[in-house]
């Protein structure tokens, strides 16, 4: 290579290169590498003070770190000498690591660099691991990172914990150092957060007695039902806790550190009273709190913390469904009588779709919803449609298992969402603004989202069928960030979206073998 040319380029030979070097630099893995003093104290003041401080000793030919690894040591190196890092120079394993000898060397802007790294590596994009793996990689994170208030890694790795269901993460997952680092940051505060409260609890004991022993974790957990199935047969007056008092014991000690960051008012007083109480893991004194809180205030709180859940009476809309739907009286049950036609040019479905009636702007939004032998459901959201309505009447759309693809009605003059040529509405693209919808859920088929309305992104593999005769499934919709949860049978299965218009509406399309129920009520 030739020298002279290019400053950084010539930098990089100095590089842990012994011939230029005039320091040796021991980590904390026993491996030796190479430095320049005048270089290192020029570009950090920790360095600065260490080599060149009157207290320092000069003369000294090696320093020592014993808390900093040599694979980090070595991206340190690299950002002092050319301000920046190697392609290929940083990976989940050590991002970590670096990130706290940055901070140790009070290098921000390395900081920030790490941080964009590690988000751009949570989303998936072709890189190392999926958003998925948040909660393992918090209870590393919390092991060898400082928790400090601007540590960027955990505070984006809080908020994607926050976004999955705890009842959904195995217990081996989540350190309880890091569950304590997730109640402690989205406690009291505006973060999204989509467990209740009861769950919370009933994760931290759950995840405390797990680390007494496998005896006081299945003790425990016979007796904290899921909170969906409180009120689906568990018998209260036959939660037995006599000879429990070892294992409580041993319990609340493990918990004790937790407890203050779990808000008991956000629980049903009879949750406490006939759940909770008999085993002893609380103080009586929060307890008592909570009950005084029940007695003297009656607006009760949200059973969820973090940003509240807007509460509407969610329904199908009758005047924005296919004629092959039936909408109950209530109007929360939608069913497909099978009678609408199938061409043989569209292996697909129509004339089955509806929306909700409650049109959404901003805040956090959820749809409920159970679905009964349905053998092809999709479930989503859509834009204000053209007021000509749906099904058979001109201005109706939907996208159908290929990507980018969405047709206006039954009328052979359908349109495509790609506007290929020779089709779509009039070819004119400003009629697309009112006909899109994205996808959250699609049985056997896959996840987009709409760039520019137009313009799948890259398609995210689901669900191969639905799994038993009925199916539970919950879409949270955050309109103030664009991001929607999908939670299916208890497991979350999407997470995420791109360029959403500012108003939606929730939106569904079945089959003609069953039903679609809202459970918001």
């Amino acid at each position: 290579m030739l020298r002279g040319n290019c400053l950084i380029n010539d930098l990089k030979i100095l590089i842990n290169n012994r011939l230029y070097s005039d320091l040796e630099i021991k980590c904390k893995d026993g491996i030796i590498l190479y430095g320049n003093r005048a270089v290192l104290a020029a570009r950090s003041e920790v360095f600065n003070k260490m080599l060149f401080s009157r207290t320092s000793e000069i003369s000294d030919k090696q320093i020592s770190f014993q808390k900093i690894e040599s694979a980090a040591m070595k991206i340190i190196l690299e950002y002092l000498y050319t301000g920046s890092i190697l392609d290929g120079s940083l990976s989940i394993d050590n991002a970590f690591e670096t990130f706290n000898a940055a901070d140790f060397f009070q290098l921000k802007n390395l900081q920030d660099i790490i941080s964009n790294f590690y988000k751009q590596a949570c989303k998936g994009d072709g890189q190392e691991m999926k958003e998925d793996k948040s909660p393992e990689l918090l209870s590393k994170a919390i092991q060898v990172m400082s928790s400090s208030d601007d540590n960027g890694i955990i505070d984006f790795l809080v908020k994607s914990v926050a976004k999955i269901p705890l009842d959904t993460i195995g217990f081996d997952r989540l350190s309880l150092q890091a569950l304590r680092c997730l109640l402690s940051n989205t406690n009291d505060n505006e973060k999204v957060f989509v467990t209740s409260e009861y769950s919370v609890l009933r994760f931290t004991i759950l995840l405390s007695a797990k680390n007494v022993s496998q005896a006081a974790f299945s003790a425990l957990k016979i007796r904290l039902p899921l909170w969906n199935k409180i009120n689906d047969g568990f018998n209260f007056k036959n939660n037995d806790t006599s000879g429990l008092t070892d294992i409580c014991t041993c319990t609340a000690n493990n918990m004790a550190p937790l407890i203050e960051f779990i808000d008991l008012r956000r629980i049903e007083g009879k949750i406490l009273i006939d759940i909770i109480e008999p085993l002893n893991l609380i103080p009586h004194e929060k307890l008592i709190a909570a009950y005084r809180y029940y007695t003297y205030d009656k607006d009760p709180m949200s059973a969820f913390r973090g940003k509240p859940f807007i509460k509407e009476d969610i329904k199908w809309d009758r005047n924005n469904c296919g004629p092959s739907l039936f909408i109950s009286p209530d109007g929360y049950t939608a069913s497909c009588s099978g009678k609408y036609p199938t061409p043989n040019y569209l292996k697909t479905n129509y004339g089955n779709h509806v929306r909700t009636n409650s049109l959404m702007i901003n805040g956090i939004h959820e749809l409920h919803v159970k679905i009964k032998n349905i053998n092809f459901v999709r479930i989503g959201v859509c834009g204000k449609v053209n007021q000509s309505g749906f099904g058979h009447r001109p201005g109706f759309c939907f996208a159908n298992n290929q990507p980018g693809f969405a047709f206006a009605n039954d009328q052979p003059d359908f349109g495509f969402a790609n506007n290929q040529p020779g089709f779509g509405l009039g070819n004119n693209q400003s009629d697309l603004r009112n006909f899109s919808f994205w996808w959250v859920f699609l049985n056997g088929a896959t996840l987009f989202s709409g760039s520019d309305h137009t313009v799948p992104a890259k398609p995210v593999s689901l669900m191969k069928s639905l799994q038993r005769g009925v199916d539970e499934l919950v879409l949270r919709l955050n309109m103030d960030n664009k991001e929607c949860i999908c939670i299916f049978n208890g497991r979350e299965i999407s997470t995420g979206w791109i360029n959403l218009p500012p108003e939606l509406y929730f939106f569904a399309s079945l089959d003609p073998s069953g039903t679609i129920t809202i459970m918001n009520n």
